[in-house]
């Protein structure tokens, strides 16, 4: 197990994040209020007319303001944490099985995958042993030719 802390938050990845978490709700929001807004002018309603813009409007400015002061919170974070000390994590690295995964890049080299699994109409093809750099067999190679 690994200790780690987190000294600080990026401001711009902190705004990113909560564009990205208040982009559905203020997305329900606007079309409340494009419907309201439609509905106003179809009817004649002005008070309709109010609270649809206001909806409309509204979301743009929530998601500005929630991204804002997570950049501030983030800033404050950094400030705090480089004092007195971050957010402490205990990290335990767990080895997963990956099937048929590529090695590096984060993946362990996992077991070969059967070409065909078992019970499959082209199971023949499991029979045949493959290079590493042979494609598999197509399943036309396997059908009887000699027609008599």
């Amino acid at each position: 197990m690994k200790k780690m802390e987190i000294k600080g938050i990026g401001t711009i990845s902190a705004f990113k994040a909560v564009t990205y978490i208040t982009i559905i709700p203020a997305g329900l929001l606007f079309l409340i209020g494009l419907a309201m807004l439609l509905i106003g002018i179809a009817v004649g309603e002005p008070s309709l007319w109010g609270i649809g813009l206001a909806y409309t409007v509204m979301p743009v400015f929530i998601i500005g303001m929630y991204g804002v002061i997570s950049m501030v919170i983030a800033l404050l974070y950094g400030v705090l944490a480089k004092k007195f000390g971050g957010l402490e994590l205990i990290v335990e690295e767990k080895n997963e099985f990956v099937f048929n995964g590529p090695s590096g890049h984060g993946y362990q080299q996992g077991a070969p995958a059967p070409i065909n699994p078992p019970g499959s109409p082209y199971e023949a093809a499991n029979q045949i042993q493959l290079t590493k750099t042979s494609p598999p067999p197509l399943p036309n190679q396997f059908r009887n030719t000699n027609q008599e």
